[in-house]
């Protein structure tokens, strides 16, 4: 009955319905919800709309999706807001109407945004299923991108990060000019952005990411 207890409560409705118990995890979730409408928290109310949109979806998942958005906005749990954004352009996308799609694509684009920024892998994969549903290329993970870079390609990207320019970054590696462009090309077409002003941030955030591992 402690509201700190019920994202576990969550995770146990899910668990119950992934492994079949289906009338059980409806039973957890609509509980789930009833304590979190006692405890008049946005968190646990959208945990739970959350959890009952996933396992017991006769109650009107869009409603209950739709009410958790609200809720998520003004909590500071981005994590959360981006699983609520991806929940409910998955059933956006259900539906055969433009609107719904662009509503969808939106609500996709921003979760994609912090999954990537993050590096959460399962949740961007999902995202990227449902891009592709949308008929919208997903952008892989940073991280993901980052490490299929050569030696060459990132020493080139750090360089340009720096802002160096491309003559200067061929006298600083003692190569062509044309040499550069071209592992610039490829940096940018691995990273899914258009020149280097993307890159610097980028780059920061890997490093950040490996200095605290």
């Amino acid at each position: 009955d402690v509201p700190e207890l019920l994202p576990w409560r969550a995770g146990a409705a899910v668990a119950l319905l992934r492994t079949g118990r289906r009338r059980e995890a409806e039973a957890l979730a609509g509980d789930l919800l009833v304590q979190a409408e006692e405890a008049a928290a946005p968190y646990p109310l959208a945990v739970a709309l959350r959890t009952v949109a996933t396992a017991a979806p006769t109650r009107d998942p869009f409603t209950s999706l739709r009410r958790a958005h609200g809720l998520a906005s003004v909590v500071p749990d981005h994590r959360l807001a981006a699983q609520i954004d991806t929940d409910l352009a998955g059933l956006l996308l259900l539906v055969p109407a433009g609107a719904s799609v662009a509503q969808a694509v939106t609500l996709l684009r921003r979760a994609e945004a912090f999954a990537a920024q993050e590096g959460l892998w399962p949740l961007h994969g999902r995202i990227g299923r449902l891009l592709d549903r949308a008929g919208e290329r997903p952008l892989p993970l940073q991280g993901e991108a980052l490490a299929r870079l050569t030696v060459a390609e990132r020493r080139v990207a750090r360089l340009a990060a720096q802002g160096l320019t491309n003559r200067q970054i061929a006298e600083h590696l003692s190569v062509t000019v044309k040499a550069v462009e071209w592992h610039l090309s490829r940096v940018y077409r691995k990273l899914a952005i258009g020149s280097r002003a993307g890159l610097e941030g980028i780059l920061e955030t890997d490093a950040a990411r490996r200095s605290s591992a």
